[in-house]
């Protein structure tokens, strides 16, 4: 999970240097379109006050993955529980965005509650996605 906005700008940093070399249409599709579209995202279903980003002033977690060896060990809900823990102790609330239903019916598992969805235009030659926005406040 990040939890400060310099974590979270080395870690775009490093993955637009890697999509510029690597996939340049792909690269101009995240800069013009899905960090536009997404932008606010966060902040238009989360309660923001003035000026916050819901994303950088709460626990966000980015990826997750558990490989299929391991999965349904309780690998994931330990993962995330250590986050959980972090953002309680600092009494914050967590976040996800997902895109795949397994995946929301993962963290609906975990306790989280679907906070926002809003439709994403996909990468050229690619479909468009729905993206979830989850969300679960410290008890």
């Amino acid at each position: 999970m990040v939890r400060s906005e310099r974590q979270q700008e080395q870690g775009a940093k490093e993955l637009f240097r890697l999509l510029q070399e690597e996939d340049p249409p792909l690269f101009k599709w995240w800069t013009e379109t899905f960090i536009p579209s997404l932008g606010g995202f966060a902040n238009r279903h989360m309660d923001a006050a003035p000026g916050e980003n819901v994303k950088t002033s709460n626990w966000t977690l980015y990826s997750l993955s558990v490989h299929p060896d391991y999965q349904g060990q309780g690998i994931s809900r330990l993962l995330v529980k250590a986050g959980e823990d972090q953002a309680k102790a600092q009494n914050l609330r967590t976040i996800f965005e997902a895109s795949e239903d397994k995946n929301v019916a993962i963290y609906k598992r975990l306790g989280y509650e679907e906070k926002g969805l809003e439709h994403v235009d996909g990468p050229p030659g690619l479909p468009g996605y729905n993206m979830h926005l989850m969300g679960k406040t410290p008890v």
